[in-house]
């Protein structure tokens, strides 16, 4: 193969899932790669004769806006790599993701942008833990990640995606940072979702208890959520109340405006 910049499409591609890559958020990172792949991602006709030069030698597959890397092809390409080449390209996928990857619950655009990139989000995270790159934007994928899982109601992958990314967030600003408020409140949400009302509370008090440090204890936020947790049907952590539910709902909905105010 005679193209730079295709070997490095293709170990791009190694850090992403296999299958369903858009050839359109390759083009839209094309900013996030070193070159000679950002100049043929920024170009329609280049990145035509790169992905053609690919496919000519079966190294993907695929026709449309997306194509596919075999898992094989994938394991051989990353095998190859120096290692700090390996962190390189890693951060590179990284990046793109956690600018394409950007969820709100609250457009519909979003859930559809995000759908079919959603294992391209895991995949990229999961290699960037193993290689030690960007911990805080591999926390912020997950976060995005566990909160698209949330919303469509894949509550036990929601669980698991916030959980990594408040143990990498608390690895990285320690045990009392803001961004850890939210990985909690959130992990707070989804078990809530899951029945867990007592783990849910006790996410709720240690969020309070993190943002009421950077809001002060005057702050009519910490005051108002404080006061909801010592809500009588709170403090048993009683599961089947469906007042807990109302309750720890509006304490997370009301943290998430204290994490913002805090920022």
């Amino acid at each position: 193969m005679n193209s730079p910049a295709g070997a490095d499409l293709l170990v791009l591609c190694s850090f992403l899932a296999p299958d369903d890559i858009p050839r359109s958020m390759i083009a839209a990172g094309a900013d996030h790669f070193p070159e000679p792949l950002s100049f043929a991602a920024a170009y329609e006709l280049e990145l035509d004769s790169v992905m053609a030069e690919l496919r000519r030698y079966s190294l993907i597959t695929g026709v449309g806006d997306n194509f596919s890397m075999h898992q094989l092809v994938q394991v051989v390409v990353r095998s190859w790599m120096a290692k700090d080449e390996l962190k390189k390209w890693s951060a590179a996928s990284l990046n793109l993701l956690n600018g394409a990857f950007q969820f709100d619950e609250n457009s519909q655009k979003s859930w559809e942008e995000c759908t079919p990139l959603l294992l391209h989000a895991l995949a990229c995270a999961g290699y960037a833990e193993v290689h030690g790159v960007a911990s805080e934007i591999i926390a912020e994928i997950l976060n995005n990640a566990g909160s698209y899982q949330r919303h469509f109601a894949d509550f036990a992958e929601a669980k698991s995606s916030f959980e990594r990314a408040l143990a990498i967030d608390e690895k990285a600003f320690g045990t009392e940072h803001t961004s850890v408020a939210r990985e909690v409140n959130n992990l707070g949400l989804v078990l809530q979702d899951l029945g867990d009302l007592a783990g849910a509370k006790r996410c709720v008090e240690r969020s309070i208890r993190i943002l009421q440090k950077f809001l002060g204890d005057d702050h009519p936020l910490p005051k108002k959520a404080k006061a909801n947790v010592n809500y009588p049907t709170l403090k048993d952590g009683a599961c089947d109340c469906a007042k807990n539910r109302v309750t720890i709902g509006w304490l997370t909905t009301a943290l998430k405006a204290m994490f913002i105010a805090a920022m």
